[in-house]
């Protein structure tokens, strides 16, 4: 198990998410467990919320799946926010260089905190800032090709959390 616990004095408002989010209330913002019918694209979540648009994307078995070899891409479901967000995702990777990870905090002007398994066996927790990027910690997490993992991330007030 890897876990990553930091405090920062960067705050951001607002969030959007990959995987499930929920907040200190006991609802989620945003949740899908992708069980429906195999199809293209991700379409409309269990929660009737939609997913972003982006390339090679499926959902077969039950799962949801990218199939993309480009840079980086960023899928969001739906448009709820939060201040103190907590995002789960199951994930896998087909190849030791893939990367998988939660956004929450996501702004229109671009800013965001990202936590992912970094494709270079370290999980690693991020926040941007227009352009810029600024990574804030990062743990080595070793993990075999096609086993699943689960990442948490809990972004509360300035303090930051993860858990894998």
């Amino acid at each position: 198990m890897a876990v990553l616990t930091a405090t920062t004095g960067l705050s951001m408002l607002g969030s959007t998410l990959l995987g499930t989010l929920t907040a200190q209330a006991a609802a989620p913002l945003v949740q899908d467990t992708f069980q429906r019918a195999d199809q293209t694209g991700w379409g409309t979540a269990t929660d009737g919320n939609a997913w972003s648009t982006g390339s090679a994307l499926s959902v077969a078995s039950n799962e949801g799946v990218i199939n993309f070899s480009g840079s980086s891409q960023f899928e969001a479901l739906g448009t709820s926010t939060g201040g103190d967000v907590d995002g789960l995702v199951r994930f896998s990777v087909q190849s030791a260089g893939e990367t998988a990870g939660i956004i929450l905090r996501e702004q229109p002007n671009g800013n965001m905190w990202l936590c992912r398994y970094d494709g270079a066996g370290n999980i690693q927790v991020m926040f941007r800032i227009g352009r810029t990027w600024t990574t804030l910690a990062k743990v080595s997490f070793p993990v075999s090709t096609t086993l699943f993992y689960w990442l948490r991330f809990d972004l509360q007030a300035s303090n930051v959390s993860v858990t894998s």
